[in-house]
């Protein structure tokens, strides 16, 4: 190659199956290499190809690391879960399962505020009345406290008492006002729950029964006289 025809010969020479890329790369023009001012000095450039890597690896690792906080919150969480369906107070006497329900009815007032004590309740004891079935004791106790304003109302325990090896029965007056604009008021009215406790002493099913109607119930809210006369106070 000629000094005169080097530039013209490059492609030829260099693209020929006896020359590599990279000797092409060496011996290219000086009009194909960039200027001298636009290399950065003392090994930027290398810092600069490394940057994205680098960035990469961080981002990595910080996902690496926020993954690793996740897994341990779940399964502190998972962990936590256990130990109070482990808790139960399982096979407790019938005479001690009445007086702490009667003690949640009175004291905590659990059918207005939802405060019962979980720890006597099956995991998967079903709440039944006339218009819900909720499954477990803390859905229960959140859907109670989120419906009723317990600043205006009152559930009195009327008797309870242990009906069989398996059944604990109760009265009961209810008269709540519900946590919507106005604070309308259900009427008073009466009714009796059932409280079927398990083999292993829990309770598992929670079912209740009123002397009115659903109907007569919801209606109240508007019409306050419709249907059958309040429940006397107890």
């Amino acid at each position: 190659m000629s000094a005169t025809t080097g530039i013209a010969s490059t492609p030829r020479h260099y693209f020929g199956k006896t020359r590599s890329w990279h000797a092409f790369t060496r011996c290219r023009p000086a009009r194909w290499t960039a200027a001298p001012s636009s290399i950065p000095r003392n090994g930027a450039s290398h810092a600069a190809l490394d940057e994205p890597v680098s960035q990469l690896t961080r981002r990595q690792l910080l996902l690496f690391a926020g993954l690793l906080t996740a897994s341990s919150q779940l399964a502190a969480t998972q962990l936590a879960s256990a130990s109070e369906v482990q808790a139960k107070r399982r096979n407790l006497s019938m005479e001690q399962l009445k007086d702490i329900i009667a003690r949640d009815f009175q004291d905590k007032q659990y059918y207005i505020t939802g405060q019962l004590s979980k720890d006597i309740f099956d995991e998967q004891c079903a709440f039944i009345d006339p218009t819900t079935n909720v499954k477990g004791p803390d859905r229960y106790s959140k859907a109670v406290a989120a419906l009723f304003d317990p600043s205006s109302s009152r559930a009195d325990l009327i008797s309870i008492q242990v009906a069989d090896a398996h059944t604990i029965t109760s009265r009961w007056r209810f008269d709540a006002a519900i946590k919507i604009p106005g604070r309308p008021r259900i009427k008073p009215y009466t009714g009796s729950t059932k409280y079927v406790i398990s083999n292993e002493g829990l309770v598992e099913q929670h079912i209740e029964t009123w002397d009115i109607s659903a109907l007569d119930a919801f209606v109240s809210l508007i019409f306050p006289s419709f249907g059958a006369p309040p429940a006397p106070p107890v």
